[in-house]
């Protein structure tokens, strides 16, 4: 029987798990242009595609456990057009402190509606995915990001709700100040500062580093 990469649990089945949502293809199709698809850009060049990088990967349970605990939220308060990005609405009803002229910031305790703990899960749930398996996109491979032995367990245990938020990993979350918002996505890439990686990604109107 297949095992399940979250829970480590056989399953009859193994779902048909997304990289990144499925709901983010949707808001980066052109819907005005004859063809409507993506354009999916790599080192190899660029070309439209509708194939979407998924894989078996987590039984229906762990599914359902990445929906309820940081998709769902994130993605219906992303930017879902150019000019409908319900998230930032929120923010600009609340005080930005703005340290230099083009970066601000806000406290998220002064914003209780914005649900911090599925931005957080979120995050860490694209980023593990991407360090447990490689993917594949229309014969594009993706390899898997190296978060080494410690930290790959302790993602793991954490958005399998055993524990808190990984020790000795921080996020940093932003908000696009684009008006109309640039809807594009990226998969998760690394980048090694020497004493530190940082892992970062983007969907329509948000970017994660962790």
């Amino acid at each position: 029987m297949p095992t399940c990469k979250l829970c480590l649990e056989d399953a009859e089945k193994l779902m048909e798990s997304h990289f990144i949502p499925k709901a983010t293809y949707k808001r980066v199709r052109d819907s005005n242009s004859r063809n409507p698809s993506p354009l999916l850009m790599s080192m190899k060049g660029e070309h439209q595609t509708s194939r979407q990088a998924v894989r078996e990967l987590l039984c229906e349970q762990c599914e359902q456990r990445f929906h309820s605990r940081g998709e769902d939220w994130t993605l219906r308060h992303a930017a879902h057009d150019a000019n409908s990005f319900p998230l930032r609405e929120i923010l600009q009803e609340h005080t930005c402190y703005a340290p230099t002229p083009d970066l601000g910031y806000f406290a998220c305790v002064e914003v209780p509606s914005v649900d911090v703990e599925a931005l957080a899960y979120f995050a860490l749930s694209i980023i593990w995915r991407a360090s447990v398996t490689n993917w594949t996109i229309d014969g594009l491979e993706i390899n898997p990001l190296d978060l080494g032995r410690e930290y790959n367990e302790a993602f793991r245990r954490y958005l399998l709700g055993n524990t808190q938020f990984p020790e000795n990993v921080a996020l940093f979350f932003s908000v696009s100040s684009l008006d109309p918002v640039l809807l594009l996505a990226t998969f998760p890439q690394t980048r090694n500062w020497g004493d530190y990686r940082s892992h970062f990604f983007s969907i329509p109107g948000m970017s994660f580093t962790v």
